[in-house]
């Protein structure tokens, strides 16, 4: 019976590839995907920025380094390719745009299905790099789009984040493709023990801080609050991205929200549910914005997951998701006085601002908005991958 085991194992043996995280911030695979499959049966390695090779919940992290410039990093996938090649494995998981055609490569070299996942729509998430300019940008959209048009063409499997990143991509036959939301872990983000009115901050923000996720909108926000809440508490739980550091210090000072405003810098994921405990009103403020249309904010459904009622600006997948009233607010986008409102309606009942947070924590488990029952989906979905002939490269 145990050899029988370990040959069904053997069967299923997935290489998990994407070379822009490391594993301690990696929500999607490090703690969802990879592990999630190991508990089913599958033998699982991860090829991530590591220092070393180590276990991580029954995964084989196997380390990458990423170069210290723009033109090591554009090198890196080449490099890792003989590396993936000599990878004992029955299939091969790739994220990241720039793996885009290495995945192509291995599909076309190699007897092995290769799954690619678009986590994110990569057509946009090229178009709004602020640091591609004039014909440079219109190049590698187009390049993008093309290597998107094949992969969608060719790949064994395909994965999205969500229904509209899918609705702006080619068609894949039935069984070949799957939606992987962004949703959180009930083993990691359990019921929130802290009492709405005992919590320690009123505002929290989780994520990336940029332009484009509104963090400028969000501390006029702030500011506009603090007028009629003085003792007003806020954390910013992220690192604010290279090109905005400096202005975005700037605007804290500029507004005097030095002593408002805790930020904890770029943490461990599995140290974000404790923070949030202490929050009594999550933020999304992305700007309006194509890419912003077609998918979710993963902080919803963290703050959802600990009964954070969430003010969020009011774009499609938000309205798909949540209830205006019930779980929050949802408010125009790139409005700031309409954001602040929204905060104090809750932040100054905290009897609704109790009701909120039950309703969250409750739609989220009657609705299914968490990883457990994704992750059996992703098993199913490699077992009928696994079982099935390969895609021919370009084929139906």
């Amino acid at each position: 019976m145990a050899n029988y085991m370990e040959s069904a194992k053997q069967q299923r043996r997935i290489c998990y590839v994407a070379t822009s995280f490391a594993t301690e911030n990696d929500f999607r695979f490090a703690h969802k995907q990879c592990p999630g499959l190991v508990k089913k049966g599958f033998d699982v390695c991860y090829f991530a920025q590591s220092d070393k090779e180590k276990n991580i919940n029954g995964v084989r992290i196997i380390g990458i380094k990423r170069g210290k410039n723009k033109f090591r990093q554009a090198l890196l996938p080449w490099k890792l390719l003989g590396r993936l090649l000599k990878q004992p494995c029955n299939a091969y998981h790739l994220s990241n745009a720039e793996l885009l055609p290495i995945a192509l490569v291995l599909k076309l070299v190699t007897k092995r299905r290769v799954v690619f996942d678009f986590r994110e729509d990569y057509i946009e998430f090229v178009r709004l790099k602020p640091y591609v300019k004039g014909p440079l940008k219109y190049l590698l959209v187009g390049a993008i789009r093309a290597m998107v048009w094949l992969a969608c063409k060719s790949m064994d499997g395909v994965i999205f984040g969500d229904e509209g990143v899918q609705e702006n991509y080619p068609v894949i036959p039935p069984g070949r493709q799957m939606f992987f939301h962004h949703f959180p872990l009930l083993s990691m983000f359990g019921a929130n023990p802290v009492p709405f009115s005992k919590r320690r901050y009123d505002v929290v923000y989780l994520g990336s801080i940029s332009e484009t996720g509104g963090i400028l909108v969000m501390l006029e926000a702030i500011a506009l609050l603090k007028k009629k809440h003085k003792n007003l508490r806020a954390l910013l739980i992220g690192q604010p991205v290279e090109y905005i550091e400096e202005r975005f210090y700037n605007f804290i000072k500029e507004k005097g929200l030095e002593d408002t405003i805790e930020i904890t810098g770029r943490i461990p994921y599995p140290k974000v549910p404790k923070l949030l405990n202490q929050a009594k009103v999550g933020l999304i403020g992305l700007l309006d914005l194509p890419k912003f249309h077609r998918q979710s904010a993963t902080k919803l459904f963290e703050y959802m997951a600990k009964g954070i009622p969430c003010v969020s600006v009011d774009l499609p997948p938000e309205r798909r998701f949540m209830i205006s009233g019930e779980h929050g607010y949802l408010v125009p986008p790139e409005n700031p006085q309409a954001m602040a409102d929204a905060i104090y309606k809750i932040i100054s009942e905290p009897q609704v601002g109790e009701q909120m947070a039950k309703n969250c924590r409750e739609h989220l488990l009657k609705q299914g908005y968490y990883a457990e029952k994704e992750i059996d989906k992703l098993a199913e979905f490699y077992d009928y991958i696994l079982s099935n002939p390969r895609r021919l490269l370009c084929g139906s």
